[in-house]
């Protein structure tokens, strides 16, 4: 047809994080690739018959007291989750995955009095 098209385009990592949702991550080089790599699997763990915490409990960098300024009154106004979750979780820290594609869900891992949880929250 005499298109010219980009190998970016065609599939590449802006695509595939963005729009097709098959990644989750976009590295901007092989030594980002690692850190991402290495913060991912901190928050995974083999199965355990102990229940303790992973990590020691840290209180959120902002109050939960300011929920109340994050949420609208009216509940057909759309808000970000993310200033939910970072007022509810250990240190305000959470490592969202797949944060380029479906802007309307976030999906993160964080911890919450030192246990290690999962988020999966509507945005929106």
């Amino acid at each position: 047809t005499g298109e010219e098209v980009s190998a970016e385009a065609l599939g590449g990592a802006d695509v595939h994080t963005r729009i097709s949702g098959v990644a989750d991550y976009l590295a901007q080089d092989d030594d980002d690739a690692l850190i991402l790599t290495r913060e991912i699997l901190s928050h995974l763990s083999a199965p355990s018959v102990a229940t303790a915490p992973s990590r020691p409990a840290s209180s959120p960098k902002y109050g939960v007291e300011e929920l109340y300024g994050v949420i609208p009154t009216d509940p057909r106004l759309p808000f970000d989750i993310r200033e939910i979750i970072c007022r509810i979780v250990d240190g305000s820290e959470f490592q969202e995955f797949k944060a380029r594609y479906g802007k309307t869900l976030v999906c993160a891992f964080a911890h919450i009095n030192g246990y290690r949880i999962g988020v999966i929250a509507n945005n929106g």
